[in-house]
């Protein structure tokens, strides 16, 4: 793979299926890595009946937008969600991995 290109790697499966072990496998090997949360994506204010696990409640437009970004080299402002508010809290800033 041409070393100008950005790599993304999805990881997908059940809940306690161990995706955020795999993911900070994969993290420790590559160098220069990010490694990006879905739950951080959760859009609580969408929230229908107490369900915190449906889909519809990720803010999949801002998490394209993310990836886009990262891939054409651009820093971005990645969401912090807090479980214990159910809420997201703020953002941190991450440059594009090199």
């Amino acid at each position: 793979m041409p070393q100008d290109r950005t790599l993304i790697i999805g990881i997908a499966g059940a809940s306690g299926a161990g995706k955020t072990c795999l993911a900070g496998k994969v993290h420790s090997v590559i160098p220069g890595s990010l490694r990006i949360a879905m739950d951080n994506y959760i859009d609580s204010s969408k929230l229908i009946d107490d369900n915190f696990d449906d889909y519809r409640l990720t803010d999949f437009d801002l998490l394209a937008q993310n990836l886009h970004d990262l891939q054409h080299g651009k820093s971005v402002d990645l969401p912090i969600y807090d479980f214990k508010s159910s809420s997201r809290i703020g953002y941190k800033r991450v440059p594009a991995p090199k």
